[in-house]
């Protein structure tokens, strides 16, 4: 991840979405959200079960 991060910076990338359970190290110029699919997943069960229930 931290090698993806890096040739997207010196290619000019100014913001990554990182789905790697690792930290980034980028200059303080590029923006990094860390998005933790495991976790959206079960938010997003966790809503589909709450609308059934409901019905």
């Amino acid at each position: 991840a931290q090698q993806a991060a890096d040739q997207l910076t010196e290619a000019g990338v100014k913001a990554i979405l990182n789905f790697a359970p690792k930290v980034l190290t980028v200059p303080n110029d590029v923006e990094v959200r860390d998005i933790d699919l495991s976790t959206r997943l079960e938010i997003l069960t966790f809503h589909l079960g709450m609308k059934e229930n409901r019905a």
